[in-house]
C-alpha cells in the first residue's frame, strides 16, 4: 500500500541527493532511518577509495586507543578489587 506524504522543498532536495541510482524514495528513506554503517557506502561512489582508506586508518587508531584504555581500566579495576579485599581482611581482623 502506498501513502503520500508532504515534505518541504529542502527535505525533497536532501532526499534526491541521498537517493542512489534506481532507488525509490521509499527505499532511500528506509535506508536512512535505520542505523547506518560505514560499510553501507562502500562502492556507492559516495566516498573515494583514497578517502575510505584514510578513514580506516583513523578508525584503527581510535579503536586501538579505546582498546588500550579498556585494558588499563580493567587493570585498575583488578587493583581496586584486590585493595578492597585487603582492607576488608584488615577490618575483620580481631584487635
Amino acid at each position: 500500500m502506498a501513502n503520500t506524504i508532504a515534505v518541504s522543498d529542502e527535505v525533497y532536495e536532501l532526499l534526491k541527493k541521498a537517493r542512489l541510482p534506481g532507488e525509490s524514495f521509499s527505499v532511500t528513506i528506509r535506508r536512512n532511518l535505520r542505523k547506518n554503517k560505514l560499510t553501507d557506502i562502500v562502492g556507492s561512489g559516495t566516498i573515494s577509495l583514497e578517502d575510505w582508506r584514510e578513514a580506516r586508518k583513523h578508525f584503527a587508531a581510535l579503536f586501538g586507543s579505546l582498546r588500550k584504555n579498556h585494558e588499563a581500566w580493567r587493570e585498575l579495576e583488578t587493583l581496586r578489587r584486590r585493595e578492597t579485599k585487603r582492607l576488608e581482611r584488615i577490618d575483620s581482623t580481631p584487635r
